[in-house]
């Protein structure tokens, strides 16, 4: 397997299959319903719907930063944008963008030279490898982050 291939695996992996370290993000996603997504402790910053929206966003600059020449950037609105109206139909759409971005960003991947992975990201003091290792360790950060939440909404209705 070449390092294309294989960093199209783990970003599949990650999100969809069987991940050795737990859930993969779409099996937390499928834990998830429109109270807990909307639900934000004291004291945080973002609630899960917010931060899936986050991730969303970021996968989609992650993919144009691999295809462009232009560094794409993300303002304060959109690298965590407000969740839609709380309804059980736009958290799926928020589910099934994010799923989409994966499937857009592997596809990406997937038309990558593997020379291009050692090149430098536009305007960043890093290579492409480095930015698509930093896109499948920041679902998975994100991805703990939505568990804790999840875990801390059921434990408050207790």
């Amino acid at each position: 397997m070449n390092e294309i291939a294989r960093l199209q695996h783990l970003m599949q992996q990650t999100y969809s299959g069987n991940c050795f370290h737990g859930d993969s993000v779409a099996q937390i996603f499928n834990s998830i319903d429109v109270p807990t997504a909307i639900w934000k402790p004291e004291g945080a910053a973002h609630s899960i719907w917010q931060i899936v929206l986050h991730m969303t966003a970021w996968q989609n600059v992650i993919r144009q930063r691999l295809t462009s020449s232009v560094l794409v950037t993300l303002d304060d609105a959109h690298n965590y944008p407000a969740p839609p109206e709380a309804t059980i139909e736009n958290l799926s759409k928020s589910f099934d963008e994010f799923r989409d971005s994966v499937a857009a960003l592997i596809h990406a991947i997937g038309q990558t030279p593997e020379e291009q992975l050692d090149r430098p990201v536009p305007v960043r003091g890093y290579t492409f490898d480095v930015l698509l290792h930093g896109a499948i360790h920041h679902n998975l950060y994100h991805a703990g982050q939505i568990s804790l939440l999840s875990a801390m909404h059921r434990r408050s209705k207790q």
